[in-house]
């Protein structure tokens, strides 16, 4: 059998400290972060086992006295925590299932845990895998929702703790997993995604690849002949776009990238040629560069927004300049990177998740229709000045 193991304490402390030094998080370690991490570790794995179709001599924790759990890190003592077993009927009763020869595992990469603060137990709190924190988010109603989920859930279901075990109970059977690059919440603000300061490379080579492989390695370890891992993003935004641009990483962290990149989720074949709208309209707006220059900064600063700084600055490493020479080559290597990325990223305008037809690169939503739009008629009236 595989291992899975959550971090140890001081692996823990050390990763956490390290983000904050990047400004990823408000203050250095405290153990209540710790304590909260390993009880939703002990969730996702019983999800995992879920998933795997697990029985109860299988699975990772099985329970002591029902609610209780022992865990093992590495090099640490044994913890025993409290942790109730909210899945103990599927391990108990199998399900004889269909054979299969070959099945799609849909792997959701999330940033990190959401923020909480420091108060009261469970309050306020919205972990994916706690089925005690709250069942109202949009990372739980988003693949909810496109797994056409909403309506079957049983209708003697009472209250929201027994909803959300509901939900991902169907959602494990469906093969749907979050996995997010962190073990811990940070700080949620634009201005902290928009720093690039090399620690996103660093946590994700000291962190995220290794556990990814352990965790694809756990389930890879079930009864199935065949499993192929899909991937979508449902982190914010400028993250989603700092792991596929990032000019920084290792060559390992390159390799987990295209590894990644190129075994997009399936369902969403209008992921395609104008994907990112905005490096579009970069792309027409540095053809005429010589114009833009000549125009008030207000204007240029309008031209020039602070998604496209965020993307070229992680390319090429340099702060932007509009005057650089090499700029309109680099616009192109974006471009090329954009059109090429067939991986969907689940968010839409206000940090929420949105896996209907309207996400962030969907050439069906809405936005990107309108900027489409915008494009077409800016490339039109440019060319007839050019003509001109």
């Amino acid at each position: 059998m595989a291992d899975l193991y959550p971090l140890s304490k001081e692996e823990f402390e050390i990763l956490y400290d390290k983000a904050w030094e990047y400004g990823w998080v408000y203050g250095k370690f405290f153990q209540e972060l710790y304590d909260e991490y390993l009880v939703n570790w002990v969730y996702f794995v019983d999800y995992l086992d879920v998933l795997k179709g697990a029985d109860e001599e299988e699975r990772m924790y099985a329970r002591v006295q029902k609610k209780f759990v022992i865990v093992y890190a590495k090099n640490q003592q044994p913890i025993l925590i409290e942790a109730g077993d909210f899945y103990f009927d599927l391990f108990k009763k199998k399900e004889v299932e269909q054979a299969v020869t070959e099945i799609n595992v849909e792997i959701l990469i999330g940033e990190a845990p959401p923020f909480w603060k420091g108060n009261d137990k469970n309050k306020d709190k919205s972990y994916f895998y706690n089925p005690l924190q709250t069942n109202n988010s949009p990372w739980l109603n988003g693949p909810a929702n496109w797994k056409s989920l909403e309506n079957k859930f049983t209708t003697s279901l009472k209250n929201q703790v027994e909803i959300k075990i509901e939900k991902l109970k169907l959602l494990a059977k469906k093969k749907v997993v979050l996995i997010d690059f962190l073990p811990f919440p940070i700080i949620q603000n634009t201005k902290v995604r928009q720093n690039i300061s090399g620690g996103f490379s660093y946590l994700l080579s000291n962190y995220f690849i290794s556990k990814y492989n352990e965790i694809t390695c756990y389930i890879l370890n079930s009864k199935e002949k065949e499993i192929n891992f899909k991937h979508g993003f449902v982190a914010t935004t400028y993250t989603s776009l700092q792991f596929i641009f990032d000019n920084s990483f290792d060559n390992s962290a390159i390799d987990f990238r295209k590894t990644i990149l190129n075994s997009p989720i399936n369902d969403f074949v209008d992921i395609g040629k104008l994907n990112f709208g905005e490096l579009n309209k970069m792309i027409i707006t540095f053809k005429n560069k010589e114009k833009i220059l000549k125009t008030s900064k207000i204007k240029r600063s309008r031209e020039i927004t602070p998604l496209f700084k965020f993307i070229y600055e992680l390319h090429t490493s340099n702060k932007f300049n509009i005057a650089n020479t090499d700029i309109n080559n680099t616009i192109d290597e974006l471009n090329t990177i954009g059109l090429n990325m067939k991986c969907p990223i689940f968010m839409v305008e206000g940090g929420s998740v949105n896996m209907s037809k309207s996400f962030f690169n969907s050439i069906n939503s809405s936005l990107r229709k309108k900027e489409i739009k915008k494009i077409n008629s800016d490339l039109i009236e440019n060319n007839n000045e050019i003509d001109e």
